[in-house]
């Protein structure tokens, strides 16, 4: 054997799992086969051993087998998580609506008081007056309650701006901008004007 086919040998030699870590790997084979098959029997619905042919026995399992386990493995893990993060998205979606009902509601209430004192102020002084605000802004600190505690900040803000590869779905659902320290600003919604019903016509009298 030639000097090169001597360290070609070696290398591959080298990559292989010792006994113990061989058994480890079984092993955890065997333990992903047995929570597919408790899942399985937890959801009555085998289509998924069917679809990747795994063995209901983990002693009938072949090396495709192994490759079947580890994919309907990831796969029901994947699916669980986007399961988790489609209700956590839901529940902040809620709740960042509801914090702008609450806000907006909150200025409606000052634009009343704005107006009347805008009302009693003579007209040729009113051109002075500021205008009322088109925005406001819910804190950070509120919109920060809708995250588990101990999210960092870095987190948050990243699901509230979002980024070139994935854009924040809260903010293309909201539309709001983001401020310091995390907090919102939301276009102001004016109350609603009141519709004139519209007046009814005298009934015309019949002739006796």
């Amino acid at each position: 054997m030639s000097n090169d086919q001597t360290t070609s040998t070696a290398a591959v030699v080298n990559v292989l799992l010792s006994n113990n870590r061989a058994e480890e790997t079984r092993a955890c084979f065997k333990r992903l086969h047995h929570v597919i098959m408790q899942h399985v029997s937890d959801t009555k619905d085998a289509r998924v051993l069917a679809k990747h042919e795994i063995p209901a026995k983990f002693e009938e399992c072949g090396r495709t087998a192994y490759k079947s386990i580890a994919v309907v493995a990831q796969g029901l893990l994947s699916a669980k998580e986007d399961a988790e993060e489609k209700a956590r998205l839901t529940a902040q979606l809620d709740g960042i609506a509801a914090l702008r009902t609450t806000y907006n509601n909150a200025q409606r209430a000052e634009k009343k008081e704005y107006d009347a004192m805008v009302a009693s102020v003579p007209e040729k002084f009113r051109k002075s007056i500021a205008p009322f605000p088109s925005t406001f802004t819910v804190p950070g600190t509120e919109v920060a309650k809708l995250w588990p505690e101990g999210t960092p900040a870095s987190t948050i803000a990243l699901d509230l701006v979002g980024s070139e590869d994935k854009p924040s779905a809260l903010k293309k659902a909201l539309s709001y901008d983001v401020g310091k320290g995390g907090s919102l600003i939301f276009s102001f919604v004016p109350e609603p004007k009141p519709v004139p019903k519209p007046e009814q016509a005298e009934p015309i009298a019949q002739a006796s």
